[in-house]
């Protein structure tokens, strides 16, 4: 890990965005011989990488420092923002199901008396959020589609007359 992680760093990446997830030891035999030939280590890293302009770079990087296997890429967006999209999105939903319900009272010339039961439910959908093509010396990753939809539904809502 040591010369991939070391040139990840150089190109700014911060220690703590560098981590080890899997570190083994393993024996080479020689089955005829019946004797070890050796030992082989794989330390596989992870790395987060916050920058999505910099992600080719870093495979480059890492593959020119020695990594002989790179998987896994994947994406996604921070809890935070992922927090303040489902609640933006919890928003727009009781809006969603408070017009429909005044449209319902308005329509029948009803009015809304209770409501019982509020249901949220969280739903992953597409939005945009990374989109753009990243383009590096070798490398080419595209962005994924990543969202967070929130649907309500007022259940049970009791109406009477004007």
């Amino acid at each position: 890990m040591n010369s991939p992680a070391r040139a990840i760093m150089e190109l700014g990446i911060e220690e703590d965005n560098i981590k080890t997830v899997t570190y083994s030891v393993s024996t080479n035999y020689d089955w005829e011989a019946r004797t070890v030939k050796g030992y082989r280590v794989t330390n596989t890293i992870q790395i987060t990488v916050e920058d999505i302009d910099m992600v080719g770079k870093v495979i480059d990087t890492a593959a020119a420092a020695g990594a002989n296997n790179i998987q896994g890429i994947s994406f996604g967006i921070s809890d935070e923002e992922a927090e303040t999209l489902a609640n933006d999105a919890y928003v727009l939903a009781l809006q969603n199901a408070q017009a429909k319900a005044d449209l319902i009272a308005n329509t029948l010339d009803l009015e809304i008396a209770e409501r019982k039961r509020i249901y949220c439910v969280r739903i992953v959908r597409d939005i945009e959020v990374l989109e753009n093509v990243i383009k590096a010396e070798i490398s080419e990753v595209k962005g994924s589609r990543i969202g967070v939809h929130k649907s309500s539904k007022i259940k049970q809502t009791r109406f009477k007359p004007i």
